[in-house]
């Protein structure tokens, strides 16, 4: 007689007590084992081999919750990002690629030691919202890792590391920060079309709600400062279709302009689709320099200098630095700014031998280059 598929019982998921009896041992051994429990009893290296061997022979999986008791960890952090600004962007809130580098980078980290990250996106301050502050307080997550958002003083009230990237660091609050180097990067990106010998040089802004978009508002107003040079600028946030906008104010409002530092890729490559579309030939009528070094701006026409920050290692360290403050291999925040690099290409108009679609050579330091003689602008 056939016996149906649903008369056969379905196999019994290995136990604790199975292994135990496999090796020979205690559950209590098997425990401090394979869910890391804590304790004054030394387990010998030929125990510990039979019992990782009778683990394996009956492919148990240790229990989550028990190894997590035991280690008193969960092994997961929590990852909360802001919202969109705009109704219209929670569409491709992810679309962004230095986001998807910056996530890339985080679970580079996390992976390689075993943890889970939990996403929470916030669309005003996280403690203004029960959903996020009863996960950090109930003991459901080992660590914070808090990104492009305003670090407050209830930080310093959470039992939790908080490591922040892309976040204005600040001695009140007792939390680690990795940020990429927004001023410096703008200011060289203003600089360097300064010293083509444009003087008339606009700015399309990055939000002015974000740090690291007032970071860059910052580095452009001191170049310009410091070169004795009137800005202008006409705020974006920081989607292509406002760096249509945007350019096209810029266009309309300030015919004198030369040269545009654009506080965002996406923003520029809206900027040079309505420069193609108006007859303004770049880099020829108009140069333009982006920031963030997102890869389409090898493929733009002309392909768009950048200033470009790597999100990916940055988000790695600073994961790392999190979970090295859960295992308490570090205890003191770090606070690490790194710097960005120019990336020239076709759109700002410096003279390049390199062919199209070739990698940049990165610039660090404007010194490195050798600018042609100034020219009436």
């Amino acid at each position: 007689m056939s016996t149906s598929p649903e008369a056969v019982p379905p196999k019994r998921r290995a136990r604790l007590a199975d292994v135990a009896a496999v090796a020979g041992v205690s559950k209590g051994a098997v425990s401090r084992v394979l869910n890391g429990g804590a304790s004054p009893v030394r387990i010998s290296d030929g125990t510990r081999e039979r019992i990782l061997a009778a683990a394996r022979q009956l492919d148990y999986e240790p229990n989550a919750a028990a190894r997590a008791l035991g280690r008193r960890r969960t092994e997961t952090i929590a990852l909360i990002i802001p919202g969109a600004t705009e109704q219209e962007h929670r569409g491709h809130r992810f679309s962004h690629l230095k986001l998807s580098e910056t996530l890339s980078g985080i679970d580079a980290a996390t992976a390689a030691r075993g943890y889970h990250v939990l996403l929470q996106i916030a669309d005003t301050d996280p403690f203004e919202d029960p959903r996020h502050h009863r996960i950090w307080k109930n003991g459901a997550v080992d660590g914070i890792l808090w990104i492009a958002m305003p670090l407050t003083p209830q930080v310093n009230s959470l039992r939790v590391p908080v490591v922040a990237i892309n976040s204005m660091p600040t001695a009140e609050i007792d939390a680690a920060t990795f940020n990429a180097d927004h001023y410096g990067g703008a200011r060289m990106a203003t600089r360097h079309l300064i010293r083509l010998g444009h003087t008339a040089v606009a700015h399309i802004a990055a939000p002015r709600d974000s740090w690291a978009g007032r970071e860059r508002l910052r580095g452009y107003h001191d170049a310009m400062a410091e070169a004795g040079l009137t800005p202008f600028v006409s705020t974006g946030d920081g989607f292509e279709e406002s760096g249509v906008q945007q350019m096209q104010n810029v266009l309309a409002t300030s015919p004198r302009t030369t040269a545009i530092f654009v506080g965002g890729d996406l923003m520029a490559v809206g900027a040079l689709r309505v420069a193609s579309l108006a007859g303004v030939k770049v880099p020829h009528d108009l140069a333009i320099v982006g920031m963030d070094g997102v890869k389409v701006c090898l493929y733009t026409t002309p392909s768009l200098t950048t200033v470009k920050m790597h999100m990916h290692a940055l988000a790695k360290r600073a994961a790392t630095s999190l979970l090295d403050q859960i295992e308490s291999v570090a205890s003191a925040p770090a606070h690490v700014t790194a710097p960005m690099e120019l990336h020239i290409r076709e759109s700002c108009g410096f003279p390049t031998s390199m062919p199209p679609l070739s990698p940049s050579v990165p610039v660090t330091d404007l010194d490195q280059l050798e600018y042609p003689p100034l020219v009436s602008t």
